[in-house]
């Protein structure tokens, strides 16, 4: 546990292969950094810190394929989207500053999270919250071949319609054949 030390760089853990659980919350980490050897992690808990750019979620991928529990609550890079989702749409009167606050789990921003997971294919967990089988089929049928077609689809009629549609035209092109 590194929680509470006013970190600003990870550094210093590619020689400890067998570490699997990693709590470097509550620092002052602005970047996710090398995690270079950490092949055995399996919890990394990144929360209260400063990260801001969801592209650092690739080195987790790169360096920590096997990774299962991730906690980024409480950086920029999980509530920027929500702050700007929270202006497009009237506030409801009992919860008026919900999105401002750290975010409860569950309020993060869905392309926060739709990154995320597609980025780390082998989480069962992230900020807290348990992954759906479905919501991991989704992330699947997003990552792969998405049109413009399939993400108004997407947003008109919701995932299971879009699949259900993508099946059966797949079936129709197959049966009239190419051209």
């Amino acid at each position: 546990v590194l929680s509470s030390n006013e970190i600003h760089r990870i550094e210093g853990l590619s020689t400890l292969h067998k570490l699997e659980h990693l709590d470097l919350s509550f620092n002052m980490l602005k970047r996710i950094g090398s995690l270079n050897g950490l092949h055995s992690l399996i919890t990394l808990n990144l929360a209260n810190n400063l990260l801001s750019k969801l592209e650092d979620v690739n080195s987790i991928r790169r360096h920590v394929p096997g990774l299962a529990h991730l906690d980024l609550r409480g950086n920029v890079i999980c509530k920027a989207r929500a702050h700007a989702t929270q202006r497009a749409r009237p506030r409801p009167r009992s919860h008026p500053a919900r999105l401002f606050l750290l975010p409860p789990v569950g309020t993060q921003s869905k392309s926060y999270r739709s990154v995320v997971l597609r980025s780390t294919v082998n989480l069962r967990r992230l900020d807290g919250e348990e992954i759906a089988d479905e919501e991991r089929a989704q992330m699947k049928m997003c990552s792969v071949g998405l049109t413009l077609d399939h993400i108004r689809c997407f947003g008109t009629y919701g995932a299971s319609a879009c699949a259900s549609a993508n099946a059966d035209a797949g079936a129709s092109d197959s049966a009239s054949g190419p051209g």
